[in-house]
């Protein structure tokens, strides 16, 4: 009869599985945050009067043109580009969003109303178009690097 010996190693398996998941999901929030920010748009540039345009637009001619329904907001002034980050609230969890606070007592941040759209302005989604464009990509970097 031969006799062996079987070696738990559970924990360390555990941890080094864990440790690989959370460097795979900080790759892949980094990802989601730099498409997002490559998503937005600019409106046209300004005339300068001389048949050509203006190197850096007024916010007031900014102000006067706006996304198309269903695409990506413009950039007016990049409030809303600089507040797109990642958050990680807990282990093996990752948040990828605008960290926008509501103003003047409203329910919710801009950033929500752009992408949800109110009943007055429709929708410009930025955060659902990327991660469902990037759905395979995502999952790709979470599980293999």
């Amino acid at each position: 009869m031969i006799f062996g010996a079987v070696m738990w190693f559970g924990k360390k398996v555990l941890a080094e599985h864990k440790a690989k998941t959370e460097a795979g999901l900080d790759r892949a929030s980094l990802f989601l945050v730099n498409d997002i920010v490559e998503s937005f748009g600019n409106p046209p540039r300004e005339p300068d009067g001389k048949g050509g345009t203006k190197a850096n637009s007024s916010k007031k001619w900014k102000g006067m043109f706006h996304s198309m329904p269903g695409q990506p907001p413009y950039v007016q002034t990049g409030t809303l580009r600089r507040s797109i980050r990642s958050v990680k609230p807990m282990p093996l969890t990752r948040y990828v969003g605008s960290t926008l606070k509501p103003v003047n007592g409203a329910e919710h941040s801009y950033a929500f109303y752009l992408e949800m759209g109110t009943s007055k302005m429709h929708a410009r989604p930025y955060l659902r178009p990327a991660l469902i464009r990037n759905k395979s990509k995502i999952l790709q970097l979470v599980t293999h690097g």
